[in-house]
């Protein structure tokens, strides 16, 4: 068939559940304190907001869990949002030590995957590995 389908106008919608008044929860942290500013029980759709992580003595802010590393950050507030400060120890040797991302960055290797298996969580604050059947060692 030889039709053609043109388009010449595009307009897109961004979905919205609510227009608002917005909460804004952030989460307490170990090793600093966080600085809101307008500091709002509620916010106004479109509030531009800015998050100044304060780190405790001997610690850094690493980032805003699942958002932004920047400090002070800024944003603008379309929805109920929470977040995370993390701060680490100065000293910290590890990438993730208190392992708030989960696994990431850490990596695991078997072997031989036919004689030997484990499993891993994190409980508590730390990495559990349980191995299940071993090789035994020679």
């Amino acid at each position: 068939l030889p039709h053609q389908f043109l388009i010449d106008y595009v307009k897109v919608y961004q979905w919205q559940e609510t227009a608002g008044p917005f909460v804004l929860a952030v989460e307490p942290a170990a090793g600093g304190t966080v600085e809101v500013s307008p500091e709002l029980d509620r916010y106004p759709e479109n509030t531009e907001v800015t998050l100044t992580a304060i780190p405790d003595a001997h610690h850094i802010f690493k980032t805003w869990r699942h958002f932004s590393g920047a400090n002070p950050y800024t944003f603008t507030l379309r929805k109920d949002t929470a977040l995370i400060p993390h701060f680490i120890h100065k000293d910290e040797l590890l990438s993730n030590g208190d392992f708030y991302r989960a696994y990431w960055p850490w990596r695991f290797y078997v072997y031989d995957q036919q004689t030997a298996a484990y499993t891993a969580c994190i409980g508590e604050d730390a990495l559990v590995v349980d191995i299940n059947e071993s090789p035994g060692i020679d």
